[in-house]
Order: structure tokens, then sequence, then C-alpha cells
């Protein structure tokens, strides 16, 4: 699986553990939109393209580390649209 595409999981209240495919590379607009339960802390090293709010209303997100995704060259403003975390150095958000 090399990419998810926008919308793939959109509203699953029920997603809550992930573990995503390490040769994952491209996370589209709104693949996890509104998946409350969702938690995770990193997203895999070949992850070069993340869409607009790929992680909409993901109240369950309390720290995602970017670190080791190399190939990534811009995070979205809105990454995680309404839920609280912060930006810190290395590519870290924690919840605020």
């Amino acid at each position: 699986l090399k990419a998810i595409g926008k919308g793939a999981f959109y509203t699953c209240g029920s997603l809550a553990l992930m573990e995503l495919p390490g040769d994952l590379e491209s996370i589209g607009e709104d693949a996890f939109g509104y998946c409350p339960r969702l938690q995770l802390s990193s997203l895999p090293g070949k992850i070069s393209s993340l869409g607009e709010k790929s992680f909409r209303n993901c109240s369950g997100l309390t720290e995602m580390d970017l670190s080791g995704c190399k190939d990534l060259n811009a995070i979205p403003n809105e990454l995680f649209y309404t839920v609280r975390c912060c930006f810190s150095p290395h590519h870290r958000y924690r919840r605020l």
C-alpha cells in the first residue's frame, strides 16, 4: 500500500489503534477526518505527502512524531484541524 486516498476512513468513528504500512508514501485530504478514537504516535518514514486536514477532528491523537519522515517537504496548515496539538522542533506535535 503506497497511498491512503482522500476520505478513505472519513467518519469511521470506531477506528482506533492503527499501524500504517512502512512503505506508505502519501495520505490524502481528510483521509482520517472525524475519527475521534484514532491513536497514532508516528507516521512511516517514507511519507512524502500529507493532504489538508488529514487528521481533522481526531481528538484521540495526543502526539504525532514526523521526525522520521525525511521526504516530507511540507506540512499542511490544517493537518490536525480542530485537534489541540502544537508543533515543536523536529516535526513533533503534542497535545496542548
